[in-house]
């Protein structure tokens, strides 16, 4: 399931669809037929206690995160022998396996499916035990306390990450502190590893870590005073009524910090008189995102370089207040067809809601992200049926734009654009779909000679992160799959126009050639000729449009404050060794083994969906520079054990070497210093371990520039490589 990300789409010139009905009808065929292919994934279960023995009854469930923890119906029991058998309809979504039997503590653990797999998972259940923790603030009790979020690591050494949320639907209970500070934890596996984040609306909240679910108290913890914010909601008497008591969901992120930071804020507190207050630490904060049953609010809670907001500036330790208003939620229904009229299944549907600009006299508003954030809102969001219907939450009367992800496909124009009325019998335009061409063509020398083994891979001067990759073959063809169409520089709809980039890694010889993309001969007769150009051709061949001088400028400042704070991952330093880890795919047991090499540090995690799309160009770089004296070297965080992350890797035909850290977090916790707290990150090395560029913390004085590993690592490993083999005496 994509996230909910709303692009600023403004319709671009249009192009007529029914001429391309007839032009891409085999292909849609194609994408009929193999969409038809149901694929499903064979799990034998083996469930034992702690000594081996199997579980007779253990009811095992399978859930699906699609934004919230849902059942997919698919469900068993154990046998006399613990073993239990699933069958599990295939999807590229994020699934969870939930273990509950009497007697035991109700467990999870994540599930990465591959498809028409067969696999065997074995799963212990240990008994379970009531912990709690003795919670004060200003040296008394401290009641109204509750739990943010846990992680817990269980004898089976599976790391789960239970919210509040999760853990109802998990039948785990969330407790509250008493009259005494005492915070009963849910029941736990005995001998679990524990973190967690308390949390209280009049007081920081306060992390505790390297603890063990025992019968006992496992700890103690003092909550002290912290900056006050409040949300007015803005209500009439009779709304205000309607919410009350409500539970409201706040993410208040902090600025360059992870979102499980114990700074960042994510729990829900109760709407008392129209009003939310919580308490959040002296910081700067990134985003404040407001939910609550039923509604819709307005404006967006936004700081970003390109459009700050001072209200998130909390430094000075003074109160805050930030404005919503509430819009009643209303349900709408509409389809998603492709050419031929069909309904397609599992599309993805998005939308945002218009709401007209308070001008502000003071302040010339050229930038077109500002005025987004200002006048429109986040809708809801919908999945299609297998007829191609969804059903999805607007406000009535409303301006809406609707926006359909969806794999292999795209839309055209890229949004529609309508006014609901807010009547059920009333649907939503339909939409229709058109599949994404296949760029194939062929790669040749000055002289018109094939050339096998280049590099080919799609660029744009827009905005994307699922550009394919590929090499050149025999009679040097080869064939880009896009997934969908990037968007244009601005958020101004889809790109038509985009770039087949070639070079070849064994010489400085490359090349690039324009494609129409609504052209289907085009798309299938492309030539790229390559010749002889410096190493970094490929890299500026095509640059970017220039952001207007206010968006950068507060670009370069927010960079050049994470160059502050991250200075142990600035250029020419060394990094930590990542001795601690457990090595897969090589015999190396530290980075110092690979010295001599050029590397690529790959930070991911199994169920990151921007990481997984980047597979591709990652395993290409390993496979076309691991001769020239280059290697790839992944580093998997620490949510899953070592083994399930090498099954997941032979999966995906992952080679290259790869660590995975601690269960206490020690490879990311070093690393979090030189900038890395999203994912996936990326750092390149030079043979004696030292940075060459990271992304967190480049400037425009870099021998990279403003350039991104996450979105040109293959040129950018180019050129290093070809730099150094040009330096070698000849």
């Amino acid at each position: 399931m994509p996230n909910s990300l709303i692009a600023v789409t403004v319709s671009f010139a249009t192009f007529t669809c029914l001429s391309l009905i007839t032009q891409w009808t085999s292909a849609q065929e194609d994408a009929s037929e193999n969409r038809a292919q149901k694929k499903k994934c064979k799990l034998n279960l083996v469930v034992t206690d702690e000594s081996g023995t199997p579980i007779r009854g253990a009811e095992i469930e399978v859930l699906k995160w699609t934004g919230k923890l849902e059942s997919i119906g698919v469900a068993g029991s154990t046998g006399g022998d613990g073993n239990a058998v699933l069958d599990v309809p295939y999807s590229d979504d994020y699934f969870y396996l939930k273990f509950a039997c009497e007697g035991y503590a109700t467990s999870q653990r994540d599930l990465q499916l591959s498809p028409d797999e067969e696999k065997t998972i074995r799963f212990k259940l240990s008994r379970p035990v009531q912990s709690w923790i003795k919670l004060t603030a200003g040296g008394k009790p401290l009641a109204g306390a509750e739990f943010s979020f846990f992680e817990i690591t269980d004898s089976n050494q599976t790391k789960s990450y239970v919210t509040k949320e999760i853990a109802e639907k998990l039948g785990i209970a969330m407790n509250t502190s008493d009259s005494q500070g005492r915070l009963d934890l849910p029941l736990l596996p005995i001998g679990a590893d524990l973190k967690f984040t308390v949390v209280h609306a009049d007081y920081k909240s306060v992390g505790l870590s390297e603890l063990t679910a025992s019968a006992s108290q496992i700890a103690e913890a003092n909550l002290e005073s912290g900056v006050r914010v409040t949300i007015d909601l803005g209500a009439n008497e009779a709304t205000k009524k309607e919410i009350e008591g409500k539970l409201a969901t706040i993410s208040l992120l902090s600025m360059g910090k992870p979102s499980r930071d114990v700074t960042s804020l994510m729990h829900n507190f109760p709407v008392r008189n129209g009003k939310v207050e919580f308490t959040a630490y002296a910081m700067e904060y990134q985003s404040l995102r407001f939910a609550v049953d039923d509604f819709f609010t307005s404006p967006t809670l936004i700081n970003d370089p390109s459009f700050p907001n001072k209200d998130f500036d909390l430094t000075k330790k003074q109160s805050v207040a930030f404005q919503l208003e509430l819009h009643s939620k209303a349900k709408a229904r509409g389809r998603v067809v492709d050419a031929e009229g069909n309904g397609l299944a599992h599309a993805f549907v998005t939308s945002s809601i218009e709401f007209a600009e308070t001008a502000d006299p003071t302040e010339k508003v050229d930038d077109r992200a500002t005025r987004f954030y200002r006048s429109r809102i986040s809708g809801g969001n919908g999945e299609t049926d297998s007829q191609g219907y969804y059903d999805i939450e607007l406000i009535a009367g409303k301006n809406v734009e609707l926006e359909v992800i969806q794999e292999g496909y795209f839309s055209a124009p890229s949004t529609t654009k309508c006014k609901w009325s807010g009547k059920r019998e009333e649907t939503l335009p339909t939409i229709t779909q058109l599949p994404v061409p296949i760029l194939k063509g062929i790669v040749v020398d000055a002289e018109g000679k094939p050339v096998i083994g280049s590099i080919v891979q799609m660029r744009h001067k827009g905005y994307g992160d699922a550009d394919p990759i590929g090499e050149s073959s025999a009679g040097g063809s080869f064939e880009l799959k896009m997934s969908r169409l990037p968007y244009q520089p601005k958020g101004e709809g889809k790109l038509t126009t985009v770039y087949a980039l070639a070079f070849d890694p064994l010489t400085n010889r490359s090349g690039m050639t324009e494609v129409d993309l609504t052209d289907p001969k085009a798309t299938e007769s492309i030539r790229v000729e390559i010749g002889e150009r410096p190493a970094a051709w490929p890299l500026t061949a095509l640059e970017r449009p220039v952001e207007d001088e206010k968006t950068r400028g507060a670009q370069k400042e927010a960079m050049a404050k994470q160059r502050k704070e991250f200075a142990k991952g600035l250029l020419g330093n060394t990094t930590p060794a990542m001795s601690e880890g457990t090595w897969l795919n090589t015999d190396a047991k530290s980075l110092e083994d690979f010295r001599g090499r050029y590397v690529l540090l790959d930070f991911w995690f199994i169920g990151c969906g921007p990481c997984e799309r980047d597979f591709p160009a990652v395993q290409l770089a390993h496979k076309k520079f691991s001769d020239l004296g280059f290697t790839v070297v992944g580093v998997h965080t620490n949510a899953q054990m070592p083994e399930d992350v090498q099954s997941f890797a032979d999966a995906k035909g992952m080679k290259f070497p790869i660590v995975v850290d601690n269960t206490d977090g020690s490879i990311l916790n070093q690393y979090r210093e030189l900038g890395v707290y999203s994912f996936p990150s990326y750092i390149l090395l030079d043979p004696e371990g030292r940075i060459i560029h990271n992304d967190h913390t480049s400037s425009s004085s870099d021998p990279f520039g403003d350039h991104s590993l996450r979105m040109n690592k293959l040129e950018m490993i180019f050129k290093v490589i070809r730099d150094s083999v040009d330096a070698k005496p000849k």
